[in-house]
């Protein structure tokens, strides 16, 4: 319904790049919240947020690549965005498939590394894509 709204009048590409803006920010909010929930040493539906998360980040990766995704490593704000945004949601999905515990808690550092990611994804997206967005709330 959202999405609806948020395309309606606008191109295939545009469209696309609509629905990865919503997806990514949705999955970001989520891998973010547990990084800072397991912080605050709670696990209130824990599980059930991180399959959440990986189902909205894996849409907003096919969302990204009906839009034009390339991975390619340089100093360009849209390659390191692409990079952030990959790098967030391939360390998100590695918590969902480890189990947690142990001696190094390798589960809960992958996971807070993928909240660094993806607030660094979430600031380059916003600067690089600025006129996007904005054309897409109809804003401009």
């Amino acid at each position: 319904m959202i999405y609806e709204g948020l395309t309606a009048g606008l191109g295939a590409k545009q469209s696309a790049a609509a629905g990865h803006f919503l997806t990514s920010i949705t999955a970001s909010i989520l891998i973010i919240y547990l990084a800072i929930q397991f912080r605050m040493k709670q696990r209130k539906f824990h599980k059930e947020i991180a399959y959440l998360m990986a189902m909205f980040g894996l849409l907003s990766l096919y969302f990204s690549w009906e839009y034009g995704f390339a991975l390619q490593l340089s100093l360009n704000l849209t390659n390191m965005h692409n990079v952030f945004g990959f790098l967030s949601l391939a360390l998100s999905l590695f918590p969902v498939i480890v189990r947690p515990g142990g001696k190094h808690r390798i589960h809960c550092r992958v996971a807070t590394a993928a909240a660094m990611f993806a607030i660094l994804s979430i600031l380059t997206g916003i600067i690089v894509y600025q006129h996007l967005i904005l054309n897409i709330l109809g804003m401009k």
